[in-house]
This record gives C-alpha cells, sequence and structure tokens, in this order.
C-alpha cells in the first residue's frame, strides 16, 4: 500500500547536537568564601608582616646604595682636594721660581750698570781677593780691559798688592766690568758678576726647597 501521507522537508540544521540547557543556578557565580574574624585577623596580620618585610628590604637596600654613593663622592672630593692642592703648590713653585729669576735678572742688570757706570766698582773685589790671597807666590789677576787700565795706571788703589812680586794683571775679554778672577797655583778665585749671581741664586733655591 503507498504511502499517501505527505513527507516532512528535511531541513539540514535538524541534526545539530545542542548542548544541555542547564538550569540557571548552575551558571550562577560561585558564592565567595565566608571567612571568620579570627582567619580575617591571621590573614591581616600575615599581610601587615610581608608588607613590613619587604619595606624594610628595600629600605635597608636604599640605605646601602645611599652609603655607597657618599662614600663614593667623598673619595672623589678628597681626590679633587689633593688634585687642586697639589696644583696649587706647583703654580706656587712655579711662580717663586719664575719671580726668583726675574729677580736675580733684575739684580744682574742693575749690578751691571752700576758697574758700568762707576770705574772703580771693582776695586774692593780685587782687595777682597788679594787679601785672601796672600800667601800664593804666584798670581794672575784678570780683568776687564777697563778696570786693567785702571788698576795698572792707579796702583795706590791696591794697597794690598805691596810686597806681592808674584802678581801679575791680565786683560780678559770674558770679564766683564766690575768683576774679576784671580788665579794662583793652588786654584783660582773667581769674582765675576755673573758667577757671584749664580751662588747667589742657588743658595736661594736650596733654602726654599729646604723649606
Amino acid at each position: 500500500m503507498p504511502n499517501i501521507l505527505p513527507q516532512p522537508p528535511i531541513r539540514p540544521g535538524a541534526f545539530r547536537l545542542r548542548p544541555p540547557v542547564l538550569p540557571p543556578q548552575a551558571w550562577a557565580r560561585p558564592a565567595r568564601p565566608v571567612y571568620s574574624e579570627e582567619e580575617m585577623e591571621r590573614i591581616r596580620s600575615r599581610a601587615e608582616r610581608t608588607g613590613e618585610e619587604k619595606a624594610r628590604a628595600s629600605w635597608s637596600e636604599e640605605r646601602s646604595r645611599n652609603e655607597a654613593e657618599k662614600r663614593r663622592v667623598i673619595a672623589h672630593c678628597l681626590t679633587l682636594a689633593h688634585e687642586i692642592e697639589s696644583a696649587r703648590r706647583s703654580l706656587l713653585e712655579e711662580a717663586a721660581e719664575k719671580t726668583c729669576d726675574l729677580a736675580f735678572a733684575v739684580a744682574a742688570r742693575v749690578l751691571r750698570r752700576e758697574a758700568a757706570a762707576d770705574p772703580a766698582a771693582v776695586v774692593p773685589q780685587v782687595r777682597e781677593l788679594l787679601q785672601r790671597a796672600a800667601a800664593a807666590d804666584s798670581l794672575t789677576l784678570r780683568l776687564s780691559s777697563r778696570d786693567h787700565a785702571l788698576l795698572t795706571s792707579h796702583p795706590e788703589l791696591l794697597p794690598e798688592a805691596n810686597g806681592l812680586t808674584g802678581l801679575r794683571l791680565r786683560a780678559d775679554s770674558s770679564v766683564a766690568d766690575g768683576g774679576c778672577l784671580l788665579e794662583t797655583e793652588a786654584g783660582g778665585l773667581d769674582a765675576r758678576l755673573e758667577t757671584q749671581l749664580e751662588i747667589l741664586q742657588t743658595a736661594v733655591r736650596e733654602s726654599g726647597e729646604e723649606a
């Protein structure tokens, strides 16, 4: 017997699986746990201890960094202070040396000018050398041309030369006016202006270094 009933249309979505429908209470959020006052106090105390420990650790670390930075700054300042003091001392020494050299240069110029202006400036130098070398048998006195001419023409200016038969006066271009150089068999006595200034300058520098 043929099926005379109409066939319902077949829809593709009719065969898809759908999740089961849950009751509304199944989708609700779980209820928060209820803590007692004792548990809440314990949790609060633990949180306070944890926060205090972290704060102490952070403070100790920061203090260590500050101490290290302070030591570094102090060491740097001390180094700078030593460098400044060393530089100051060097500048003072250099300035003192330059001042000393300038003073001696000025003194040498003044002495040369006075010796050039005073023809008799060599007389005290020669008399002192002759007194110091009076016991020598042979003496050679080297003078500038001007001073040689003066003393050979005026022997009365050198009373110490009386009785010194071995005394010879020589003109020497290496000796400036106002200075003299005495040679004996035992050695020489240098009374040139340049030599006296050098000796004085060396003595002043050595005394400054010792101080």
